[in-house]
Parts: C-alpha cells; sequence; structure tokens
C-alpha cells in the first residue's frame, strides 16, 4: 500500500482514500460523508469491502490544525457510519491512500490489495467481531498519596518529627533526605499500583494495549493509560473494577468509548 506522501503528481481520480475494510459484497454507496464531503463507495472482493473515496494521490491540503481535525474527524466519522451499517469494521490509519499506475488503474489495486491481504484481514476481522475499543486512563493525586505517606510510612514520619525539632540549618538537611525518601516511596507506589491495575483490567479484556502517560495541568498524575478490546460482557466486568479504582482515596478514571478497534488491528 502507498501512503499519501508518496506519487505527489497524480491527477484527481487516480488514488482511492481508504478508511476501513468490512465484511460486504457489491458496490454500495454511501454518500457524501467523507473527509471535505467526498463520496464514499465500497470497492469488494472475496466478501470483503474497502470502504473508500476517490482522491489525489497526494498529500491532503489541511491549511492548519483545525483543518487537520476537521479531516480526522470527518475520518472517524466515516468509520462510525460503515461500522453501522456492515457491523464489524477494521478501520484505517488517517491518510492511507492507494495510487494507480501506468498499468493498473487505483480501484484495480484496491483489489489486489484485498487479495493479498484476504486471510490476514479475516483472521482480524474474527478478532474484533462484536468487539470494541475503550480508552481507560488511572489518575492519582500526588499532593494527597504524599500526606498519606507522611503519615504511614514510619521512616517518613520520623524524619518528619525530626525536621520539626532541628535547627535551620540541620533541619534542611533532613528536608532534603525527606524529599528523596518520599521520592523513592512515591514511584514504588506508582509502579505498584500500576502493575495491580495492569493486571485487574489486563483479566477482564479480550486484548490490552499499552500508551504513553501524558502530563496533566493540575495535580493529578496519570498512572495508567491503555486501550481495551471489549465484547459487551466483558464492558460491564470492567466498568464495576473501574469504579472500585474510583472507590480508592486519591484515584480518579477517565473512561471513553466505545471506539472502532483503530489499536488492534
Amino acid at each position: 500500500m502507498e501512503t499519501s506522501k508518496s506519487r505527489k503528481n497524480q491527477p484527481e481520480g487516480e488514488a482511492r482514500y481508504l478508511y476501513c475494510v468490512a465484511e460486504s459484497c457489491g458496490k454500495q454507496n454511501l454518500g457524501d460523508i467523507g473527509i471535505a464531503g467526498n463520496g464514499v463507495y465500497t470497492i469488494s472482493c472475496m466478501g470483503l469491502a474497502a470502504v473508500v473515496h476517490d482522491c489525489h494521490g497526494q498529500a491532503f491540503e489541511h491549511g492548519d490544525n483545525d483543518g487537520m481535525k476537521a479531516c480526522l474527524l470527518d475520518h472517524q466519522r466515516v468509520v462510525q457510519i460503515a461500522a453501522e451499517r456492515f457491523g464489524t469494521v477494521l478501520p484505517l490509519g488517517f491518510g492511507k491512500i492507494i495510487t494507480g499506475d501506468e498499468y493498473k488503474k487505483p480501484e484495480e489495486k484496491v483489489l489486489d490489495w484485498l487479495r493479498s491481504s484476504f486471510k490476514d484481514l479475516e483472521i482480524k476481522l474474527k478478532k474484533v467481531e462484536g468487539k470494541a475499543e475503550y480508552g481507560v486512563q488511572v489518575f492519582w493525586d500526588v499532593s494527597l498519596v504524599t500526606v498519606r505517606l507522611m503519615d504511614e510510612v514510619p521512616h517518613i514520619r520520623a524524619l518528619g518529627d525530626e525536621i520539626k525539632i532541628k535547627k535551620a540549618g540541620t533541619a534542611f538537611l533532613y528536608e532534603e533526605k525527606l524529599k528523596a525518601e518520599l521520592r523513592l516511596c512515591l514511584e514504588d507506589a506508582a509502579a505498584r499500583h500500576y502493575r495491580t491495575f495492569y493486571e485487574k483490567i489486563k483479566d477482564v479484556a479480550e486484548d490490552v494495549k499499552i500508551d504513553k502517560c501524558h502530563r496533566t495541568s493540575d495535580d493529578r498524575k496519570m498512572l495508567l493509560n491503555v486501550s481495551c478490546l471489549l465484547n459487551d460482557r466483558q464492558v460491564e466486568r470492567l466498568g464495576e473494577m473501574l469504579d472500585d479504582i474510583t472507590g480508592q482515596e486519591g484515584f480518579s478514571v477517565r473512561y471513553t468509548g466505545p471506539w472502532p478497534p483503530y489499536s488492534f488491528v
């Protein structure tokens, strides 16, 4: 498959933009629902259908961040509409384009790709059938956890008591030691909670992908960021487990979905 960065001088209509793959036979028109209002339809082969629109064989002219965001939202909306129409779909990432060349038209190349990838696509469709992707982010309040450590960990509490009775110079040294000990305790607690929460989520989900943790704008710190592949029964079980995490002092959860299974195909 060629991406939008290749064959930059193709005329309009000499490429096909790919949204997703579904199980379907025959050409079907989904209407002018594509990026920038492009007409979306299917190219079918062997019971599989690529959901596409006609495009240039070059990168989109997004203009600015708002333009890029609009295109991404258009892409996601088409995948969602296709899922509602066809059932299980394999979503493709933004910007996937198959171009034609002097030997084959782009539609023929799409058909070649469906044929050559048939077994792999079929396996992936079976894997995600009846399932959806959900995002789980677990946060903890570092300030609140620090206060609890000061009260619950004996040697941390002892250092805090020593600082109160030491003279300024000595107290400063004890404060630096206390900061170092707190940092170690926080790192240990973070690793312990991460393992516990991840294992609980993994036991519930069909599959789990670990994502990068992001910085937050408040005192909370993102402790865990994962994407989960779940069926309906597993969604309920995961919700109950996340309620238990939220019930623990200092922890909160952000839970999103359902989404097409981008992370698992």
